[in-house]
């Protein structure tokens, strides 16, 4: 029989599931996430640890065929070029872009106005954007990506993430008509962008060469399981809240 696991990297609990061929779930394993080192910022490492130890729990039971991830979007880690984090996760629940960048602009409405599109405290850029004003950019930082994308890196031993778009939309400063970062976007941030991809890719394989597919946002993976139809609506309910509909 083939297996497939699924990890969801939430902002309170990292989950595995493992389903059959008929999309039967034969194993499921809820972890807390137990990473966090401020209310905004998580460690990105404690996080893959996590998912090892869920990764380890299933290859015990199951010949596991693929992996693939979901996770929290909206957030940042940074890593530096072996694929290390070089700084904590910054979550969704970052809150400097609501800090003062000058008398009349908070940092997020600032890079909103150079980006020409609106971002909002706790997108990626938006942090990034805090960062770098500030020198508070991790000396050995080459990129960032989302806790997911980093995750995938790790378990396949790979020096660089790939990024589904579903994530690179979430960081802000994303052209969804060209699926890729806007031109003011590439312009003021190109250096620490993120290689992406516009459909699931395979992003390496673990050590017992198993394939790890690139990580998809929470609330896309909710709404690819759950629609029935284009005229559905998705209600997801987690530390955060999102109704999804299809526009066509």
């Amino acid at each position: 029989d083939m297996y497939y696991l699924g990890i969801d990297i939430g902002t309170t609990t990292v989950c595995g599931v493992v389903t059959d061929e008929q999309g039967n779930s034969v194993f499921v394993r809820t972890l807390k996430n137990n990473s966090s080192i401020s209310p905004a910022q998580q460690n990105a490492d404690i996080i893959f640890q996590l998912v090892q130890t869920l990764y380890a729990a299933t290859m015990e039971k199951y010949s596991v065929t693929a992996v693939g991830i979901s996770n929290q979007m909206h957030g940042v880690v940074y890593y530096d070029q072996n694929g290390n984090a070089v700084s904590p996760l910054f979550t969704w629940q970052e809150k400097c872009g609501d800090l003062p960048y000058n008398k009349t602009e908070t940092y997020a409405q600032r890079l909103s106005r150079l980006l020409g599109q609106k971002v909002f405290s706790g997108y990626g850029l938006v942090t990034h954007f805090y960062l770098s004003e500030n020198g508070l950019l991790p000396k050995n930082a080459v990129g960032f990506c989302s806790v997911g994308d980093y995750v995938a890196m790790r378990l396949c031993n790979q020096k660089q993430p790939l990024v589904h778009i579903s994530n690179s939309a979430s960081f802000g400063g994303f052209n969804l008509c060209a699926n890729d970062f806007c031109k003011n976007a590439k312009m003021l941030f190109n250096a620490y962008l993120p290689p992406i991809c516009t459909r699931p890719s395979i992003v390496g394989h673990t050590q017992e060469n198993i394939p790890v597919l690139c990580a998809i946002g929470d609330n896309q993976a909710s709404v690819y399981a759950c629609l029935e139809n284009t005229e559905d609506v998705v209600l997801n309910v987690g530390t955060g809240s999102q109704i999804s509909a299809v526009v066509q």
